[in-house]
């Protein structure tokens, strides 16, 4: 009974993607037709104005296009009288002045839109980008969680490792040497402050944890667009870099990444349970 209900469920789900105010190919279409119109005939610095205009449009092609997926549609609609429909989905330029004069170099298509084209991506260089992803956001993490509770700063804290490090360096060298113990020791210890002083001074490392977080986000290209603008919004109206709050979004980024390389998942079983 149950299986029989469950079949019947995802029959109508498919019917309603397939068919439904003319289907799923339509609904993305107009989505970003409406792309290329807020960018034609929106107005100069509409976009810059209404800046969460971009992220609602964005959020619902990409909505409309795993929805797509999961349903095992291809990217065109089969057999359709137009080629490449539904149109490619279109970058909107939020600088509408520099992307207009790119945009006239490009044939049919409308001022201010730049036409994004689904090329096929090889596997290994997709794993190598989302594997460098991972690493970035180890290294925000790892940011965050040293915030919480060290002593200085990032270029304290480097200057600190380095001058440890020339401090044991020169100890191991002179060791076996027939110099006074106190001799070595002090040379250690002068080779160590000299390094930290010289490393504290020198290093391009933020002085706070702050600025470092900042930096690695700056620096970060993010799948989930719509988190990131969340983040950069709270961020903006707290005023200072909540390190728990970067680290719920690092969380965020993480399940993007793992849906942009293994697709939409169900991984409880009690979820797909029908009750």
């Amino acid at each position: 009974m149950f299986k029989s209900r469950e079949k019947r469920q995802l029959a109508s789900i498919q019917e309603v993607i397939n068919n439904h105010s003319q289907g799923i190919y339509k609904r993305i279409d107009e989505n970003r037709e409406l792309m290329e119109l807020l960018v034609r005939d929106g107005g100069p610095g509409f976009l810059e104005r209404n800046s969460w205009v971009v992220s609602w449009l964005e959020s619902q092609d990409a909505f409309l296009e795993a929805l797509r997926k999961v349903a095992g549609l291809s990217v065109n609609k089969p057999g359709s009288p137009m080629e490449g429909y539904p149109r490619p989905r279109p970058y909107l330029a939020v600088d509408l002045s520099m992307q207009t004069e790119v945009s006239h170099a490009q044939d049919g298509v409308a001022p201010g839109v730049n036409i994004h084209t689904d090329e096929p991506k090889d596997d290994a260089d997709e794993f190598a980008r989302l594997k460098e992803k991972r690493k970035q956001l180890y290294a925000i993490e790892h940011a965050c969680r040293e915030s919480n509770g060290a002593i200085g700063g990032p270029r304290f804290n480097f200057a600190a490792v380095s001058g440890s490090t020339a401090f044991l360096a020169v100890l191991a060298l002179l060791w076996s040497t027939r110099l006074p113990g106190w001799s070595v020791f002090l040379c250690s210890v002068t080779a160590c402050i000299s390094v930290f002083f010289l490393t504290y001074r020198h290093s391009t490392r933020p002085l706070e944890w702050d600025g470092l977080i900042d930096k690695l986000l700056a620096g970060y290209d993010p799948i989930d667009m719509e988190s990131y603008r969340r983040l950069q919004t709270d961020i903006g109206e707290n005023g200072y870099i909540d390190q728990w709050r970067v680290r719920d979004w690092v969380g965020a980024e993480r399940t993007a990444i793992r849906i942009e390389r293994h697709g939409v998942t169900v991984p409880y079983d009690f979820l797909r349970k029908i009750v």
